[in-house]
């Protein structure tokens, strides 16, 4: 939903585009946020590579209908691995300082692998 992320400065090559109304129906149903279900309808009609959710029962619903799903931390890992930043240890430390949950366990994996 574009009003979550009004607080974040968006690069250039990210467009915030409609969604068709029948999203509160699809939310309401499957006990998702509207952020979720607008990410999730509008993958439906774009097939993106991947669809970038964190909540559990988004992704969990995502997957159902055969969508690609990642995370915010996956998506640092694979900016990592692909030389876009060098470390993501600044970037997840960043995100739990917003509010960002990432248990101690993940953290550890995470910073283990570079």
């Amino acid at each position: 939903m574009a009003s979550e992320i009004k607080s974040f400065r968006l690069p250039e090559w990210v467009r915030v585009l409609p969604v068709p109304a029948d999203i509160r129906q699809i939310a309401r149903i499957e006990g998702l946020g509207p952020g979720e279900a607008e990410a999730i309808r509008l993958a439906l009609q774009l097939s993106p590579d991947r669809l970038l959710l964190d909540d559990g029962q988004g992704r969990r619903v995502a997957k159902a209908l055969n969508l690609r799903v990642t995370g915010v931390l996956g998506l640092l890992v694979t900016a990592r691995e692909s030389g876009l930043i060098q470390s993501i240890r600044p970037e997840v430390d960043s995100l739990i300082a917003r509010g960002f949950h990432v248990s101690d366990w993940l953290y550890d994996v995470l910073l283990a692998d570079g």
